[in-house]
């Protein structure tokens, strides 16, 4: 869609759903289709240029500019308990396929941390597998960070230069950070109504700095971490205790927001180190600023304090603050586009956060 002029400017026909899109360019003319048939499209303004199939099933994608690589967090390969009781672990990768040379490098791969997933099969056998849920890579420092299904965040530095044996220190992560264990007891998932783990990681971002980071859980919570301490500074409950899907950080207003399928949450992300709050957890030795904001306060109040709430017509799905080319990222826009479990987008003006 070309938003200045209200009109669509093409469309494309798939042979199966999209579970990721990823726009490769400063324009529409690159952008790659990660399809929920194990298959990943690269798309030219001509047309679909080349397809490529993956291992396993796909369930996020990520361009790492440093290294021409595009990252596809897999579902990982599942084992089952005879495995496990020879000792097997169940290990989760991530592909990398190189947009460069045009084929895939080895990919980056992952231990479990063993907590057992249940899945029905034909003669009930319990089975451990270990997926990726999402995956963020750092504007700043060539971080990559993967959230999982065990709750831990994992960091792969990619500017360590690439070895030439299987063992290579680069594809094992130099970092994994327990988000579960930091967000257990908050947040009001329920086991009656809610299936899976509730610390799995399902959304991560980094801020414009690099020095920030936002994990979300399938338990509705969002921990907010500074990249010097694995200590969360704060931790953001959603009420619904629903899965959170995507989080972002935007630089003009200070602020934090997050959603789950009810409503996107905005809240603050900086606060004075007098200020305290009781709707989460945080740390009183932090001021709360970003690199490109220059008010140290955010809209003020205390860390996590409610901004705004913005509810639709339909569950929400993902959302974006919409920008244009002096703002591609959006980061002083109110503009927010969410897309949801019905045709139409759904848009909202929050005039807090900035101009439309």
């Amino acid at each position: 869609y070309e938003l200045s002029e209200m009109s669509m400017k093409f469309e494309r026909y798939l042979d199966s759903e999209v579970v990721d899109l990823l726009i490769l360019g400063e324009d529409y003319g690159k952008f790659a289709i990660l399809g929920a048939d194990r298959t990943v499209s690269f798309h030219a303004p001509y047309g679909n240029h080349a397809t490529i199939r993956l291992p396993t099933f796909g369930r996020a994608m990520a361009y790492e500019k440093t290294t021409c690589d595009l990252l596809v967090v897999s579902s990982g390969k599942r084992i089952s308990s005879g495995s496990m009781a020879a000792g097997q672990q169940a290990t989760g990768e991530v592909y990398r396929f190189n947009l460069d040379e045009g084929r895939f490098s080895e990919p980056l791969a992952f231990a479990s941390a063993l907590r057992q997933k249940k899945v029905v099969d034909g003669d009930d056998a319990r089975v451990l597998q270990l997926g990726g849920s999402c995956i963020a890579v750092s504007p700043t420092h060539a971080l990559t960070a993967i959230g999982a299904e065990d709750g831990t965040v994992r960091f792969w530095d990619n500017r360590v230069p690439l070895g030439h044996g299987p063992s290579d220190n680069h594809l094992s992560p130099f970092l994994n950070l327990d988000v579960a264990s930091a967000t257990s007891g908050y947040g009001f998932f329920d086991d009656a109504t809610n299936s899976g783990f509730p610390g799995e990681v399902t959304s991560i971002c980094f801020d414009s700095s690099g020095l920030h980071m936002c994990a979300g859980t399938r338990g509705g919570n969002v921990a907010l971490y500074d990249m010097r301490s694995s200590k969360p500074l704060f931790i953001k409950e959603h009420q619904y205790g629903l899965p959170i899907h995507t989080v972002q950080f935007h630089a003009g207003s200070g602020t934090i927001l997050s959603s789950d399928p009810k409503l996107v949450k905005i809240w603050n992300a900086k606060g004075s180190v007098t200020s305290s709050s009781s709707a989460g957890q945080r740390r009183d030795d932090w001021n709360g600023g970003f690199g490109d904001s220059t008010d140290s306060e955010g809209l003020g109040g205390a860390i996590g304090s409610i901004v705004a709430n913005v509810e639709g017509t339909a569950d929400f799905t993902h959302f974006i603050t919409s920008g244009d080319s002096r703002d591609p990222s959006g980061q002083n826009s109110g503009l927010l586009l969410c897309t949801g479990e019905q045709s139409k987008v759904q848009s909202f003006y929050c005039p807090i956060l900035g101009a439309a």
